[in-house]
């Protein structure tokens, strides 16, 4: 099976994974990918200054196979907080 690398990014925060997931297929390192960002959304979502996520899977060559962005937006109304 295929080893899956999964780069996660907040603005200028980045975690790039060294060691990888041996997984299935890219269906699955997709899966793995999205499930970070919204980890990594409601860690810092709120404590962060940029709110755009970004999560690269890579293949063993080093190639991106995949990338999904996850922007937090916000919008204060009256009577809202």
């Amino acid at each position: 099976m295929p080893r899956y690398f999964v780069d996660v990014a907040a603005g200028q925060y980045v975690v790039t994974d060294e060691e990888g997931t041996v997984l299935p297929d890219l269906q699955a390192g997709r899966c793995l990918a999205v499930r970070a960002l919204y980890e990594v959304a409601g860690e810092c979502g709120l404590k962060c200054d940029d709110r755009t996520f970004t999560a690269v899977v890579r293949d063993e060559a080093g190639e991106t196979a995949y990338r999904a962005c996850v922007t937090l937006t916000e919008q204060t109304t009256s009577g809202f907080y």
